[in-house]
């Protein structure tokens, strides 16, 4: 569908046996990872519009090389969303390096940087004030009748939470600046808390069932109602 679609609106025709061959031997994890984060991306949009915010840019959500179409999302990625003195930025796979290599802006503690899948920004008077972190996470295990995450995949979110942070020029303190990392997963578990949204599990699957699906729609919204 998303093939159609695209070629639809871009006006060409693109070769759609190379582009099934080259999607046929892709790692199933990676074309989950895409997938997901379109979903919550376009979600979110949808969410911020609602709340009065307007795309001011868009850039790298898909790309078109040697007339095939790339099911993919270019590393530089973004959607800016503003809303008087308030902006949003959501950007795939942000790289927060090491404080030590920035002199100010969004960093990670430690020697190690930071690259997650999907981050949700918000900058107020060109200050960075919160930041939403998502991340995909395709290995699951059967517990009963549900397919749920691993607690590993979960603590590395609190590995986000914990250690991307902010950092002011002239000032040795690093920030907290997470307030929620979610895992996106193909299982059933919704791990989540309305009152305290920090870190989670948002299951994501084609074909979800209604209820699972608005569930999840909820969860989103608690989770984006901290940067409104």
């Amino acid at each position: 569908r998303v093939f159609l679609r695209f070629q639809k609106e871009l006006g060409v025709n693109l070769d759609a046996d190379r582009y099934i061959a080259e999607l046929s031997i892709r790692k199933l994890s990676e074309i989950y990872e895409t997938w997901s984060v379109f979903i919550v991306a376009n979600a979110a949009m949808t969410i911020l519009r609602k709340a009065g915010y307007q795309i001011i840019s868009s850039n790298g959500f898909f790309t078109v090389r040697d007339d095939l179409f790339q099911f993919e999302v270019d590393r530089t990625a973004a959607v800016e969303l503003v809303k008087g003195d308030r902006k949003i930025i959501i950007r795939y796979e942000p790289l927060y390096e090491p404080a030590v290599r920035v002199v100010e802006g969004l960093v990670s503690k430690g020697q190690r940087q930071r690259t997650p899948d999907l981050s949700i920004e918000l900058k107020e008077l060109n200050q960075t004030r919160s930041v939403l972190i998502f991340d995909a996470k395709y290995r699951t295990e059967k517990v009963g009748d549900e397919v749920t995450f691993l607690d590993e995949d979960l603590n590395k979110m609190r590995e986000y939470r914990d250690t991307i942070a902010l950092k002011i020029k002239n000032d040795p303190r690093l920030r907290p600046i997470v307030r929620s990392a979610y895992i996106l997963y193909p299982g059933d578990v919704l791990e989540h808390d309305s009152a305290y949204p920090d870190i989670g599990a948002l299951p994501l699957q084609p074909k979800m069932e209604k209820e699972q699906s608005a569930k999840v729609s909820v969860a989103l919204s608690h989770i984006l109602k901290q940067i409104l």
